[in-house]
């Protein structure tokens, strides 16, 4: 299997369900960026090719084999499981306490029994893909190929307690937590690196370090309401998580599928912006028209979706979350409109007023000069619109929804600038009566309401075909 006439990669193969593509792709991405010759079938199998052929060969060619596990995978018949097979007559045929199959479990799962035998890895833990690296490099010394990574990972995140987080006075936060602790590495594109994107319960998300950052509007900016004044530099003394993308119908169907939850559009109907109406049968999976269903639209993100079904749906991916978080007392949740305006626009030093820069640009997000008229795929406008982190559709094409007070009347804010996490805005116990904050624009708003600074405001009831969400992981706010 070892080509030695010349320096080569080590050769990793990654079986899995198609159903876990997103993750897997991901995988691929990082591993490519660290100096693995990683086989994917939609990198590598060429037009024409027989892949009933051209698979098996692979893995025989392959030094590795990744078989990722979920429960999609596991319980699903098909291709997948004659991958399986091949790796394992492969793997009987390699010397013994040879590292060839390696189980990668995406998500909690029962490993099959006939991979019990070899150690598998937890890609939910925070140490997953480092433990994976350690095993790679073992194989890759043995065989004596190389592995030469084209991108330098950011350190491992330390754990730390939310209750550590906050300083006791409710003016400032702690001093001691310092930007310059938690370098990120981001291309010329603003696109976040491969290596700083990791994967939980099948979401990406990226880290956005501790630190100081630009918020709220000057006062000369001709585009900015008072609701974003005065501006100011605020500290944000954890690192979170941001998922790169905002919640997708497919991604939100796993929801619905393993839980059963019933939206409030479901019960009561959506918003139609024909009628100017709540009206029964449009809900989540037909929200243009009752009966209308989605049609090639999984990667689009997901909308006639309440705050609380939003706060469900955290609910649920918290559980099965539970384990590889990366922060103590981490869950996932809606974010505050402090870090969703942080993951938009950048640290102290950036402060952009789009995801992208300070001068506006119609071809870097979903508005309504787009001429959509209505939402589009979530990575459609990345990377060219992404925030300094490289976080994607954070201009337009859905408002999305945070956890933040608006307050009573929705045309009188109440929590208005400095920003104050302390004086109530972040509770969860507040009355349901009170309005909460969105953020980011939607497919038919102007230039001036997506801007990573305009605030804007639902009833946590609202439920519309421009008003999604997206989740961080985060510790748990007051």
């Amino acid at each position: 299997m070892t080509d030695t006439s010349s320096p080569r990669s080590l050769r990793v193969f990654l079986c899995h369900s198609s159903a876990d593509k997103p993750v897997v792709r991901e995988l691929y991405q990082r591993l490519r960026a660290d100096g693995i010759e990683a086989w994917l079938d939609e990198e590598n199998l060429l037009p024409g090719q027989n892949w009933q052929r051209e698979i098996p060969r692979a893995v025989h060619q392959s030094d590795v084999v990744i078989v990722c596990l979920s429960q999609r995978s596991i319980n699903k018949a098909g291709y997948v499981q004659k991958e399986i097979k091949f790796a394992l007559d492969v793997a009987d045929a390699q010397p013994e306490d040879t590292i060839f199959l390696i189980p990668l479990k995406l998500e909690e799962c029962e490993v099959p029994e006939r991979l019990s035998h070899w150690q598998w890895v937890d890609w939910l833990d925070a140490k997953g893909y480092e433990r994976l690296m350690r095993a790679l490099h073992a194989r890759a010394k043995s065989l004596g190929v190389n592995i030469v990574p084209t991108l330098v990972s950011p350190p491992l995140p330390l754990r730390s307690k939310a209750s550590d987080l906050f300083a006791a006075s409710n003016s400032h936060f702690r001093d001691s937590a310092n930007i310059d602790n938690w370098p990120v590495i981001v291309s010329s594109l603003g696109k976040a690196p491969l290596a700083a994107v990791q994967m939980w319960a099948g979401l990406e998300f990226v880290r956005i370090p501790a630190g100081k950052f630009i918020m709220g509007s000057k006062e000369d900016n001709r585009l900015a309401s008072d609701k974003e004044k005065p501006q100011h530099t605020i500290e944000i003394p954890y690192d979170y998580w941001i998922a790169r993308y905002p919640v997708t119908n497919d991604q939100f169907a796993l929801f619905i599928e393993a839980t059963q939850y019933v939206t409030l559009a479901e019960k009561e109907g959506g918003w139609s912006s024909k009628d100017g109406k709540f009206v029964k049968g449009i809900d989540w999976r037909h929200p243009l028209a009752p009966q209308k269903e989605l049609s090639n639209m999984g990667n689009h993100p997901v909308v006639q979706v309440s705050w609380v079904d939003a706060m469900e749906y955290c609910k649920w991916l918290s559980g099965r979350m539970s384990q590889g978080l990366p922060v103590d007392d981490a869950r996932a949740r809606l974010p505050s409109e402090a870090e969703w305006e942080k993951a938009a626009r950048g640290d102290a030093l950036r402060g952009h007023e789009w995801p992208w820069g300070n001068e506006f640009d119609q071809n870097k997000c979903n508005f309504h000069e787009s001429g959509k008229d209505g939402t589009t795929p979530v990575d459609l406008y990345s990377p060219q619109g992404d925030s300094p982190y490289g976080i994607a559709d954070m201009a337009g094409n859905v408002w999305e929804w945070t956890i933040s007070l608006w307050g009573p009347d929705f045309s009188k804010l109440q929590y208005r600038y400095p920003y104050e996490p302390r004086d109530g805005r972040e509770r969860l116990d507040a009355s349901e009566d009170l309005l909460r904050v969105m953020r980011g624009g939607a497919f038919a708003s102007g230039k001036g309401d997506v801007r990573a600074a305009y605030r804007y405001r639902g009833d946590i009831r609202y439920r519309f075909i421009d008003v999604g969400f997206r989740v961080v992981i985060a510790p748990r706010l007051f």
